[in-house]
This record gives structure tokens, C-alpha cells and sequence, in this order.
């Protein structure tokens, strides 16, 4: 008698939190941009797969040359220097990242390595994991990196 109380207890509690769930599936992330929208993570991920691409189709001697405003409208509102609008795609994948490959494939002061970089600035080595090797799988510790400084 006890068990089968428990039990009914348990499909009771199952049926009703079974109806607070939306009817739809995953309808909540559509309220929320921050989750799955273009603000997102998985969008910052998307956005350096894709510059992947473009590290791995120029060859080491030449330089990344990003076309403006390819990845959005520009960002530097005219006589307001300080102050930038609207998304940053188009500042990272035009301005930050060419820039990180250069240093990534040139060095900051040539090809030196610094002693003990690993823990002086991860940034960096994770970056140029990431320039070397442009097939793999995008690190979720450089995505959030680059997603907390955007």
C-alpha cells in the first residue's frame, strides 16, 4: 500500500510538472536573445569557424584583408570616436581577428615565446592553437574568451 502511494505520488508530480513546461519545444529560448540569438555564444562560436575558413584559405606571408562592412554595418558612429553602436561582428571578424593572426603568425617581438605564457597570457596561446589549427573544433574556452571581451 505504501509503495503504490508513492508511485501514484510520483506520476502526480510528474503530470504536473509536465503541464509548467511550454508547449512547444525549446519556445523559452526565443524570449531570450542573449541564449540563442545573435548575442549568443553559439553565434560567437559560428562567427570563428567561420574566420577558420579564412585563416586556413591565406597562406602565412600574406595578411588577412577584411572587406568593410561584410559582417555589418560600420561601427564607428562619424564624429562620435568614442562611443561604438550596433553588433560587433563586424569589429571582430575585421578588425580583432586579422590583427590576433598577424601577431599569432609573426609574434609580438618575432617568434619569441615568453617564459611560462601559458599562464601569463592564455588569451594569446589559446588564439594561436587556434591560427595554427583552423580544422579543429573551435575551443569553448576561446569562445567564451573572445565572446566576454566582446
Amino acid at each position: 500500500v505504501g509503495s503504490e502511494k508513492t508511485h501514484q505520488g510520483n506520476i502526480e508530480l510528474s503530470k504536473m510538472m509536465e503541464s509548467l513546461l511550454p508547449s512547444k519545444s525549446h519556445c523559452w529560448l526565443q524570449n531570450m536573445p542573449f541564449i540563442g540569438g545573435d548575442r549568443s555564444i553559439h553565434h560567437t562560436i559560428r562567427l570563428l569557424q567561420t574566420f577558420g575558413d579564412v585563416i586556413r584559405s591565406t597562406p602565412e606571408d600574406r595578411s588577412i584583408e577584411p572587406k568593410r562592412g561584410s559582417f555589418g554595418p560600420p561601427i564607428w558612429l562619424p564624429g562620435r570616436s568614442t562611443k561604438i553602436h550596433g553588433d560587433l561582428d563586424e569589429l571582430l571578424l575585421s578588425d580583432i581577428l586579422p590583427q590576433w593572426v598577424i601577431m599569432c603568425r609573426k609574434g609580438i617581438w618575432g617568434r619569441a615565446e615568453l617564459p611560462r605564457e601559458a599562464e601569463l597570457c592564455p588569451l594569446f596561446v589559446s588564439m594561436r592553437r587556434y591560427v595554427k589549427n583552423p580544422d579543429q573544433p573551435v575551443p569553448w574556452s576561446l569562445a567564451f574568451a573572445i565572446h566576454a571581451m566582446l
